[in-house]
């Protein structure tokens, strides 16, 4: 019985020492400050960026109006305690706060940004471009949202 105290506890000290990193995301170059922003932490390149759905973190963050720097907004947002591993962010700027990328003509009418600022020429950026690694450190990524 005595073998099986010190067990759980050992498990529950290992426990409590295996956290996840946090990944501060800056989003820049927000236009005006209408609707939200949709935040979505991806680990499955098949889920990259169009299903926010089968993200392993979503958040979604109204903008501030006080967070305007020179002509145009900014917000942040932290995925906290984030396994190691190979992600990439997308986001969005949703106007009019319907949850979803607006488009004309297959075109973005919405801004929208991924990890390493990639931008899709003829369709949606891969994964494989945008993606970085999290590993035990916490980690900072800057987006300029596009339009």
């Amino acid at each position: 019985m005595k073998y099986i105290y010190l067990t759980l506890f050992f498990l529950m000290c290992v426990s409590f020492h295996i956290q996840g990193a946090d990944i501060l995301v800056s989003i820049q170059n927000i236009r005006n400050n209408n609707g939200q922003i949709l935040f979505a932490l991806h680990n499955k390149p098949e889920a990259f960026p169009s299903n926010p759905d089968l993200a392993s973190q979503k958040a979604i963050v109204i903008i501030q109006k006080n967070t305007k720097l020179d002509d145009n907004y900014i917000t942040t947002y932290t995925f906290k305690n984030v396994m190691p591993g190979i992600y990439a962010v997308a986001t969005v700027h949703d106007e009019n706060s319907n949850g979803n990328l607006d488009t004309f003509f297959f075109r973005p009418t919405e801004g929208y940004g991924t990890s390493n600022d990639i931008r899709g020429i003829f369709g949606p950026p891969s994964f494989q471009d945008a993606k970085f690694e999290v590993a035990s450190q916490n980690v900072s990524i800057d987006i300029r949202m596009g339009y």
